[in-house]
């Protein structure tokens, strides 16, 4: 049965590599995508300007959005972390 279908795969030439193509690209594709993701996630872990030193999220009380990125003076974050 496995050889079958295996001559069905690889019978027509053009078909094949087009599928071998297709898969290598969406693969490239997955995994660009997950590392953009988790680049984005480690830069917002590093961002220092909303968090205190105790790790808390710090915001301006004007922001309406959390992707909202107002720079807080450190006067602020230290009368936060007190």
């Amino acid at each position: 049965m496995n050889f079958i279908a295996l001559k069905i795969l690889t019978g027509d030439r053009a078909k094949y590599l087009g599928l071998i193509f297709a898969i290598a690209f969406c693969t490239f594709l997955l995994e660009n995508q997950t590392s953009i993701f988790a680049s984005i996630l480690k830069a917002h872990r590093q961002s220092d300007s909303r968090r205190d030193r105790c790790g808390r999220m710090v915001m301006d009380g004007k922001t309406e959005y959390f992707e909202q990125t107002k720079a807080l003076k450190d006067t602020d974050l230290t009368r936060v972390g007190a």
